[in-house]
């Protein structure tokens, strides 16, 4: 899966954002589309290899990958910082993975083929409702 580059759309507030997936293509693009939106962003492939989170306010990741699923990773997240947002990227939505996010309020989903105006509008969401 992959998302083009775009030209930036809109200045944003300096949200910090992590970005986390084993998809090389994927992860470099919305990391770069999110820098040119003016976001600081840390890309990490292996979520057990992301280091501290304290200077981040969203993470974005992908439920598959090698090591964990994203949601697991998530799990993670918000053991370690309960105030942050995740958002979820998945073409892999089932009755399971709804029934397990209605337990984590703190991930929001995101379906697969990205849109990444809509993407970006979540980070931002994401960010506002933190605590």
């Amino acid at each position: 899966m992959s998302i083009s580059p775009r030209a930036p759309q809109r200045a944003c507030s300096a949200i910090r954002i992590v970005v986390v997936d084993d998809e090389d293509t994927f992860r470099i693009a919305l990391a770069e589309n999110l820098r040119d939106d003016g976001h600081p962003v840390e890309e990490c492939r292996d979520p057990l290899a992301v280091g501290r989170l304290e200077d981040a306010d969203v993470v974005v990741t992908d439920y598959e990958m090698d090591t964990m699923t994203g949601l697991a990773f998530a799990d993670l997240v918000h053991a370690a910082r309960p105030g942050i947002e995740v958002v979820l990227v998945t073409a892999h939505y089932s009755q399971d993975l709804a029934a397990a996010l209605a337990e984590r309020p703190f991930v929001r989903l995101h379906h697969k083929p990205v849109d990444y105006d809509a993407l970006h509008d979540q980070v931002h969401g994401g960010a506002a409702f933190r605590p």
